[in-house]
């Protein structure tokens, strides 16, 4: 464990993980606005060419700073032009007290049991991205037939995905509505393998 404080870079660039072993950072703080990030970091097989696991990022942050259509335009703009297939196999923008409401198990329904891989893509989300390893659990000539207020198939192959103009309005009963029909639209387009 390595604490925060002066130097907690340069501690970090220092630190050597275990062999196969996870590495978790956490951090946050309050400028602009309150925020918490979380990462854990898979150990990666170098005669594999690949992490044994998976990675995670988890940004945590006030909606108040992204108010309006407006804001939630630039949220989704910023959110479409971070993820690529290249680097990404899926990443999903919600409203964090709403996802945890829709796959707290002991709610049954909704998002119970996961399209893919928990914790990664559990259900249709107000934003979310599936880059094309991911994209490989499905038929993609079914999901060529998807409709969704924002729709697109990236050049790298990737597809991005947005529920509703407005993020304020995900967890209310139409957009959850919306998501929960277009969830269904994907499990149904789950590969029988």
């Amino acid at each position: 464990k390595i604490n925060g404080g002066p130097g907690t870079l340069d501690r970090l660039l220092q630190h050597k993980a275990r062999r196969r072993q996870s590495l978790g950072l956490s951090a946050g703080g309050a400028s602009p606005r309150d925020w918490e990030m979380h990462v854990l970091l898979a150990p990666y097989l170098k005669g594999r060419g690949q992490t044994r696991g998976y990675n995670l990022l988890t940004v945590q942050l006030e909606s108040d700073g992204f108010p309006g259509r407006e804001g939630s335009n630039s949220l989704a703009r910023t959110f479409k032009a971070l993820h690529s297939s290249e680097n990404c196999e899926f990443a999903a923008l919600h409203p964090s007290q709403h996802w945890q409401d829709l796959t707290d198990i002991a709610i049954p329904g909704r998002y119970e049991v996961p399209l893919t891989i928990q914790p990664m893509f559990i259900g249709a989300l107000w934003t979310f991205f599936l880059g094309t390893r991911h994209l490989e659990y499905f038929d993609r000539s079914k999901l060529g037939k998807l409709e969704a207020f924002d729709l697109e198939w990236k050049d790298d192959g990737g597809l991005f995905v947005r529920i509703s103009p407005d993020i304020t309005e995900a967890a209310g009963p139409e957009v959850e509505a919306e998501m929960v029909r277009l969830t269904g639209a994907f499990r149904s387009a789950l590969r029988d393998e």
